[in-house]
């Protein structure tokens, strides 16, 4: 252990290793970005292609510019080998050996993600879906009247079931995605993509009935499990080892309500207000009584009182 304790001390305290530690910090914070996108509810396809181009070309820039914890680390040092008051140890190559290292660490990563990802470029109905996102449409009308066509045939294609049994026309989509387009493009460009399509949904729902069942199809397509890992955990936190008995009906709804309910610290019920947490428990409510011991079981610290 007193070997292995002086070998890291003596990585600590070199110049090359720090440059490699905070270059580290820096990919990392660019990394983590990208990985809250992921874990983001009702995150689109488009937010995620922004997200990868703009990790991608960020870390690109670490090659040429140092990051915010690297740049903080080369200021504080200087010319010198004193960081926090430490002496490091230093010799004249360390900076060249840490450029070529940079651009091979910085260039794997690049290429992971690139590889982890390609499925959002090479997918032929990934790809598809772009052609509802109105920033990337054509200025010219020209263009912009025949924009779409191929990549909305291989949508009719890919989702032809669905689309049939919910009485889909598919004679009318194209005109309808025309009308569409210059209705976004006279009225609505400023809207991001989120609300562009919610405007459309609410205020245009009968005028383009058909390409916005194809719109609302994308909107909602999974692109990530994190909504799902989520809802294990929220199982977890309702079905535990003294609650084995609940039918999968109450887990349901209780489910729904702690993922899409209001949050329970600023819910208060009728039935619970002016009753100091004291609910009357009856014969034929016990079911709803299940849903009141988890509600005043929040608002008394988990001791809930019942009165039979």
């Amino acid at each position: 252990m007193q070997g292995r304790a002086v070998s890291v001390l003596q990585k600590v305290n070199s110049f090359r290793h720090l440059l490699m530690f905070f270059l580290m910090l820096d990919i990392l914070d660019e990394l983590k970005t990208l990985s809250l996108l992921f874990q983001e509810n009702g995150v689109t396809i488009p937010n995620l292609l922004d997200g990868l181009w703009r990790v991608e070309a960020a870390l690109q820039a670490i090659i040429i510019r140092p990051g915010p914890n690297l740049r903080s680390f080369l200021s504080e040092v200087g010319e010198g080998n004193v960081c926090k008051g430490v002496a490091l140890t230093r010799n004249d190559s360390d900076i060249q050996q840490f450029n070529e290292r940079k651009q091979r660490v910085v260039g794997s990563v690049n290429n992971y993600i690139t590889n982890r990802f390609q499925g959002f470029a090479e997918d032929s109905v990934l790809s598809a879906t772009q052609i509802f996102d109105h920033k990337l449409w054509p200025g010219e009308q020209q263009k912009l009247a025949i924009y779409g066509a191929e990549q909305l045939d291989r949508l009719l294609e890919h989702f032809r079931e669905i689309l049939t049994r919910n009485h889909f026309d598919f004679d009318t989509v194209y005109q309808e995605g025309a009308d569409l387009k210059v209705c976004v493009t006279s009225h609505h460009m400023d809207l991001n993509y989120e609300f562009l399509w919610k405007r459309m949904n609410t205020g245009y729902g009968k005028r383009f009935l058909n390409i916005l069942m194809i719109v609302e199809i994308v909107l909602v397509m999974p692109v990530c499990t994190a909504c799902c890992e989520r809802g294990f955990s929220c199982l977890n936190r309702i079905k535990t080892d003294t609650r084995t008995r609940l039918e999968v009906k109450t887990v349901d709804s209780l489910m729904r309500i702690l993922i899409d309910g209001p949050s329970l610290m600023t819910l208060m019920p009728k039935w619970l207000s002016g009753t100091g947490g004291i609910v009357e428990r009856e014969s034929k409510t016990t079911r709803t009584n299940g849903l009141a011991f988890v509600c005043c079981g929040t608002f008394r610290n988990d001791q809930c009182i019942l009165t039979q």
